[in-house]
């Protein structure tokens, strides 16, 4: 990927720090993950609402009081086939707090992030397609956050076309290295050493950036759900 070819990004600013709903245990030993992985929809279904925070989903409607954001997901394309963890986690947090999700935004390349080192993201980023509506505002959601790079290509592919992102939601995610000091909001800051190192010609690997966090254990979703917000 060239520099020119890079996809977009903006300034994080005082951007939240991500919600995490679980723990990677949870979620990644949970009986339907990897159908859920593969794309089975249903399977997906079953892993959100059993791995799902009520919690966290009060934390993120509190926090965004006053705003009706829109929930995009970053569903993709894996090697197993479409990732449905990311969209069917965007459609039950649409029914748990009351706001709408496009599924009409999508990541178009295959990546194969999962498991791979930090380079092999860097090399390998995810880039997006499908319409944003200028002056809106969006929750950005995805099954997993480690370095933050995903994250960081769909905000700025929103952003640059006009939309608002105003947080970011992880079914779970890399915890930090200390507990309670967070983790760097850097997201950007392998793909600068990157490009500082290729400017120096070098072949040093520079140390990852993670994204910060909060994780808290997974709780069951509750029965009770409100129906899904219109679009805005």
């Amino acid at each position: 990927m060239t520099s020119q070819s890079k996809p977009p990004r903006t300034s994080w600013h005082d951007f939240p720090d991500v919600f995490i709903h679980a723990g990677e245990s949870a979620v990644r030993q949970h009986r339907a993950y990897q159908s859920a992985k593969s794309g089975h929809g249903l399977s997906a279904i079953a892993l959100v609402n059993e791995t799902m925070s009520d919690l966290q989903n009060q934390r993120l409607a509190e926090l965004l009081r006053g705003h009706t954001p829109t929930l995009v997901s970053a569903h993709a394309y894996e090697r197993e086939g479409v990732n449905a963890i990311p969209e069917a986690f965007a459609i039950e947090i649409s029914k748990a707090i009351g706001w709408p999700h496009d599924t009409g935004v999508a990541q178009v390349n295959v990546v194969g992030h999962t498991g791979a080192d930090g380079f092999s993201r860097l090399a390998r980023q995810a880039e997006f397609s499908g319409v944003i509506e200028p002056g809106c505002e969006y929750v950005l959601v995805d099954d997993f956050v480690g370095m933050g790079g995903t994250l960081a290509n769909l905000k700025g592919y929103i952003e640059s076309r006009g939309g608002k992102a105003l947080a970011a939601v992880c079914s779970t995610g890399k915890p930090p290295q200390d507990q309670g000091c967070g983790l760097s909001k850097q997201f950007g800051g392998l793909r600068a050493q990157s490009e500082e190192r290729d400017a120096r010609g070098t072949g040093t690997s520079p140390r990852p950036v993670q994204a910060k966090a909060i994780v808290i254990e997974p709780c069951a979703l509750s029965s009770a759900v409100p129906a899904c917000a219109d679009s805005v």
